[in-house]
């Protein structure tokens, strides 16, 4: 059995961001509980790509770096 080994990894990080009066008002919970219970004052959020379409950008960036 061959042994594989992490080499490197990358982030993908939406530029586009909800705040937590948006969050609030999606979920139903008050903004007060978003923002200081739950510690989100805003998320990063994509919109026009799937969760598949972020890895294959980041599989391409490492792998233009590794070879």
């Amino acid at each position: 059995m061959r042994k594989a080994y992490i080499v490197d990894y990358e982030l993908y990080i939406p530029s586009t961001y909800v705040d937590y009066k948006q969050l609030s008002l999606e979920t139903g919970l008050p903004d007060w509980v978003v923002r200081d219970k739950l510690g989100i004052s805003r998320k990063p959020i994509e919109k026009s790509l799937s969760v598949s379409d972020m890895a294959k950008l980041v599989a391409k960036k490492i792998n233009e770096q590794v070879w």
